[in-house]
């Protein structure tokens, strides 16, 4: 099989035990080991319902935002390499998984790229280990062809998991899934380093007001955006919203965090309508702590299109959130974004009308307040990893149940 990678470390989010007596052995395929996903996994191994998490995962698809496996203290992990066949993914430990005396569960990615999920939903069926679909559930880019197999693979697998209520509303609802095997885990982001870098900072007012005389900034009249530059975040209607502010504003500044493709277009665009001094290009900053001066000095996070979870990040310091109300061009996180309680839409390409939503937060110091406020509360109390690593457990359960209980392994 795939070559065993040891998997040490501490389990930083340990407020449950694992129970290694019982519970549900699973097994999880992924194409990689995003860096915000390990804190999820972490907790999912620690839970008491769950005896064992094996993650597969290719180890040459790091990238800037993946780390490798020992980063995460699952109970095992292996390398499973990703092959590309034109226009498609494989990934052979799909179907390696599907042996029952390893493994009560499978997880795999809804991806229909992938030419060996039929086969391992197929397998899974004959060898009667459940195999549960993890993923978005639909697409920003709707295509006849790829939308129906999604929802065949969907509907032949034992389960689904999704990211939000409303695309699972939509699956029961128009697609015809079966509501007992549709589940929601909320995704989420571990807080811990957010709030981590806050207090460092706060513990030193003096070096924040430092911070903020070096690069000029008003925090009020400051603005943020945090992502990797690509042409489909619109980057463009930041720099036409800016000309116009800084005419009634000549203050504000708007702080671009990120790399990527886009960003030479964004510079030149900034340069060529006289905003050099408006605009600050920090380049990409993955450490927290340096990232969080910018934030902690910033209004509110200004993200035109395809927001992911870059909305659950800003809400972690406090800021609301200004974004195009087109929901389908974003990722699933744009649902606990809340039009004038934690965060403003504005028009989806609609220049007027995001400077209207950013001239707002600037004047109203009150309602900036209040959304601030809710914003941190959203990530607080239901965008949480608990909650995530709950539905996530919701699912497991509810596929292994009939395997658990027949005869086949009985919980200790």
């Amino acid at each position: 099989m795939s070559e065993v990678v040891s998997l040490c470390g501490q389990k930083s989010l340990s407020s449950v035990q694992m129970d290694s007596t019982g519970g549900v052995r699973v097994a999880v395929c992924q194409p990689s080991l995003p860096h915000y996903r390990a804190p999820f996994f972490q907790m999912l191994a620690a839970h008491r319902r769950i005896q064992s998490v094996t993650l597969f995962c290719d180890r040459n698809r790091h990238g800037m935002h993946s780390v490798p496996l020992r980063h995460v203290s699952v109970v095992e992990g292996r390398v499973a390499p990703t092959s590309f066949p034109p226009g498609f993914l494989s990934q052979s430990a799909m179907l390696d998984v599907l042996n029952p005396e390893k493994f009560d569960v499978a997880v795999m990615s809804w991806n229909v790229r992938y030419l060996t999920l039929p086969r391992a939903i197929v397998r899974g069926k004959r060898r009667r280990i459940p195999v549960l679909l993890w993923g978005h559930g639909t697409s920003k880019t709707p295509n006849f062809a790829t939308d129906l197999l999604r929802r065949i693979y969907g509907r032949l697998a034992d389960g689904v998991i999704l990211y939000d209520e409303h695309t699972a509303a939509d699956l029961k609802t128009m697609n015809g899934f079966s509501e007992r095997n549709v589940f929601v885990a909320q995704n989420a982001l571990d807080q811990s380093s957010i709030l981590s870098a806050k207090e460092a900072w706060s513990r030193d007012a003096s070096k924040l007001r430092d911070f903020r005389a070096e690069h000029r900034l008003i925090p009020e009249k400051t603005f943020i955006l945090v992502s990797r530059l690509l042409p489909e975040n619109q980057g463009h209607l930041l720099v036409e919203m800016m000309t116009e502010l800084r005419k009634e504003c000549p203050e504000a500044k708007f702080i671009v965090v990120g790399d990527g493709p886009d960003r030479p277009r964004l510079e030149r665009l900034t340069q060529d309508s006289c905003l050099g001094q408006s605009f600050v290009f920090t380049g990409a900053i993955y450490d927290e702590q340096q990232l969080a001066p910018w934030m902690l000095s910033s209004a509110a996070l200004v993200y035109p299109g395809n927001m992911g979870l870059s909305l659950l990040h800003a809400f972690g310091y406090g800021l609301p959130v200004i974004t195009g109300n087109r929901k389908q061009g974003h990722g699933p996180e744009i649902h606990a974004l809340r039009h004038g309680w934690n965060g403003l839409f504005f028009r989806d390409g609609d220049v007027t009308d995001l400077l209207n939503q950013c001239r707002s937060v600037i004047a109203s110091p009150d309602r900036r307040t209040r959304m601030s406020q809710a914003a941190l509360a959203t990530v607080t109390n239901d965008y949480t990893i608990d909650h995530m690593v709950a539905g996530f457990v919701d699912a497991l359960e509810h596929a292994a149940s009939g395997i658990l209980t027949d005869g086949m392994r009985v919980a200790a």
